[in-house]
């Protein structure tokens, strides 16, 4: 008998989903595709298996305006223990190091925490995919291979202690932070800091690109929906304009976005614009992304 293969949705949107912990990123996103059953769909900031929240998945056409929720700011809600220290910088890691009686006053670990405010160095960890001469790093250090990483710049915008429990040695922390921030990498080095190491016992997500877990489905919510309703899944996906929604907007006339569609620029002279990229719109609806320069250039960066 043959096979009929199912015809693949062609949905866009945006989903917020509240990653559960246990699963990767990628493991989540493969099982909201196919919930979904669509064509096309990818995650925006990885987080580890260990870490639940805030996990934005866009579809379909919408995938070309994911840049604009990977760049912005995130916030975090981590609990770690002092004294120990694991390969991965984190509770499934190895241990690499136990400070025996070691101790922490909250005064000192709350002056270690404000060191980290502002731009700060990091240096990734082993145990991340980031790519080495194409191979991601986990696998070299799952064979016991560490690869020298670069420094790399991000900013702690906020850190603040939520709780301390000084007999347990374990702490709260939430981080408001740029793109690109290891949480594990924060922790690690606070607790280099403290002179007793750390790692990361659970971490949370909550919030990315200014949405806030409150706004997130879990997915066994959408794993319901999919059993019983499959047709009410499309009603809570957000639309790709929600990707830009920190952007200013511009509106353009329908000849105007002609000229774009046809791969020419416009001069806009008689427009007070500050110089930077927009969110254009046509009629009130999003139609892409535009950017204006001084000389009164305007060009497209990516049209629907």
């Amino acid at each position: 008998m043959q096979m009929v293969k199912l015809q693949k949705n062609d949905i866009n949107g945006l989903l917020l989903l509240n990653k559960p912990k246990g699963l990767t990123s990628n493991q989540v996103l493969g099982q909201v595709k196919r919930l979904f059953n669509a064509k096309k769909a990818g995650h925006t900031g990885t987080l580890d298996p260990l870490a639940s929240g805030v996990l934005p998945i866009c579809f379909g056409r919408t995938t070309k305006f994911a840049q604009y929720l990977q760049n912005d700011t995130k916030e975090y809600l981590v609990t770690c223990k002092f004294g120990i220290t694991t390969d991965s910088y984190d509770a499934d890691g190895n241990i690499v190091n136990t400070i025996a009686g070691a101790s922490l006053g909250q005064a000192d670990l709350e002056l270690a925490i404000n060191s980290f405010l502002g731009e700060i160095k990091q240096e990734p960890p082993m145990y991340s995919a980031l790519k080495h001469k194409g191979r991601p790093l986990y696998k070299y250090a799952r064979e016991g291979i560490t690869i020298e990483r670069a420094l790399r710049l991000v900013t702690i915008y906020a850190i603040e202690l939520e709780n301390y429990a000084a007999s347990s040695l374990t702490a709260t922390i939430r981080v408001l932070c740029s793109k690109g921030t290891y949480i594990r990498s924060l922790i690690h080095d606070l607790g280099q800091k403290v002179k007793i190491g750390a790692h990361v016992v659970s971490l949370e997500r909550s919030m990315s690109a200014g949405f806030n877990l409150t706004e997130c489905h879990s997915l066994e919510d959408i794993t319901h929906m999919a059993a019983n309703d499959v047709t009410s899944l499309n009603s809570i996906l957000l639309p790709t304009v929600y990707c830009v929604r920190n952007l200013p907007t511009l509106e353009l006339t329908l000849a105007q976005l002609t000229t774009l569609r046809y791969g020419q620029n416009l001069y806009l002279a008689d427009l007070d614009l500050a110089p930077g990229i927009y969110a254009a719109l046509c009629d009130g609806t999003f139609v892409g992304v535009v950017q204006f320069y001084i000389n009164t250039q305007l060009k497209v960066v990516r049209l629907l």
